[in-house]
């Protein structure tokens, strides 16, 4: 099970680390939460460090090296995700034709514009977290993100007969979106408290129209599909606070004087 870390490292970042890779792809699966967790904590060290450097902050020029450092660290796995879906999705006009679409490399002009739009809402939401020091969103953003893949994950048949996402999808079982809850709600608890489980329900249930609407459209998931949830919850995720960002009391999450 322990091999699953290193599987998810290694598969979701391009971060050495130590160790072997699980024989079952899906064990991986449980520690998705966790690599997001080791994620936002590199953007956060990048904020602090800038922060540090800086008599004054630039808020754009430091978002905007946030979405580059997660696009680099990620290979823009879940990006190239985007790409295929906006493509096939938008494209494509019967369930074969639209998984054949998401299998082609080429990058059509709906993916072109899916991937504005997502790097945009990013960099938006990055500069109010930034200026409001609400850094602990970012492992809100990232580690639900994570979770909502694996349940993506465990929840939906695969799309295909085979594929890169099939170790993962086909294998998936209820303990690995058990354990995935438990590293990452006990995670975000900890960083923002009672919050944490409104973010949650929030994710739940963009997450589950989102099932619906894989269903309707390709029958199941695939590899891009568990890519697309995790950029379009982690939209999510960055973008609602900054509605009430202004009225959010950043000193009453726990642990606050880390960030």
């Amino acid at each position: 099970m322990f091999n699953g870390l290193t599987t998810a490292v290694n598969t979701l970042t391009r971060l050495p680390f130590p160790g072997k890779n699980s024989k079952n792809f899906a064990d991986s699966l449980a520690w998705f939460p966790l690599v997001g967790a080791i994620l936002a904590g590199i953007l956060w060290g990048e904020v602090k460090f800038i922060q540090f450097l800086s008599v004054q902050s630039w808020f754009e020029g430091t978002a905007l090296l946030l979405v580059v450092t997660s696009t680099l660290l990620t290979r823009g796995l879940h990006l190239d995700g985007v790409a295929d879906w906006a493509d096939a999705f938008w494209g494509g006009y019967t369930v074969e034709k639209r998984l054949a679409i998401m299998k082609d490399s080429q990058l059509g002009t709906f993916g072109v514009l899916a991937l504005i739009l997502i790097i945009s809402m990013k960099w938006v939401a990055y500069i109010r977290i930034i200026e409001f020091n609400a850094l602990p969103l970012i492992f809100v953003a990232l580690v639900i993100s994570r979770m909502m893949q694996v349940e993506m994950a465990v929840t939906l048949p695969y799309a295909r007969i085979d594929g890169t996402g099939a170790p993962f999808i086909k294998n998936a079982g209820n303990k690995h979106r058990f354990f995935s809850y438990i590293w990452g709600l006990g995670l975000l608890i900890l960083l923002v408290g009672i919050y944490a489980v409104g973010f949650l329900l929030i994710s739940i249930f963009v997450t589950y129209l989102l099932k619906k609407y894989y269903q309707k459209m390709v029958g199941g998931v695939t590899g891009d599909l568990l890519g697309v949830t995790n950029e379009l919850i982690e939209c999510t995720l960055l973008l609602i606070p900054m509605f009430f960002i202004e009225k959010l009391d950043i000193q009453q999450f726990f642990f606050i004087t880390l960030f």
